[in-house]
């Protein structure tokens, strides 16, 4: 049995309510960005660029620099396929401008998590469901 357990939060005050609204649409929009990119580089390329790292490398501010060349030439890799794509670069464009409006690295790697679990969930039911087809 599922069972889902709610946490009520009381936020007084409206001026910090309509900061934690805020903060929750900048991060759902973030996390949207990130599905419309992902689904759009599949259709393009033929696969989900699903790695975190990668993912975040992206956005950040500095140089990524895995420790790993297979890790950097994969980076390389995606980077260059976006940027062949204006809607992919408009959609990592805007990503880059969310990432500024949330300003917390932490909820945003919590995010880009957030969506790799649920692609590589997806993929999983997916390869389930195909096997009990035939």
């Amino acid at each position: 049995m599922l069972s889902s357990r709610v946490l009520g939060i009381r936020i007084s005050g409206k001026e910090n309510k309509e900061k934690v609204r805020k903060l929750l649409f900048d991060l759902a929009h973030f996390k949207n960005l990130w599905i419309l990119l992902i689904k759009r580089y599949k259709e393009l390329y033929g696969y989900y660029p699903t790695d975190q790292s990668i993912l975040y490398g992206l956005i950040a501010d500095r140089e990524y620099s895995p420790r790993k060349k297979e890790k950097l030439e994969r980076f390389n890799e995606v980077k260059e396929s976006i940027l062949k794509d204006g809607r992919l670069t408009k959609f990592l464009s805007v990503l880059k401008e969310q990432k500024k409006k949330v300003d917390n690295n932490y909820l945003l790697q919590q995010i880009i998590r957030n969506v790799v679990k649920s692609f590589s969930d997806y993929r999983k039911a997916y390869q389930e469901y195909q096997h009990f087809q035939h």
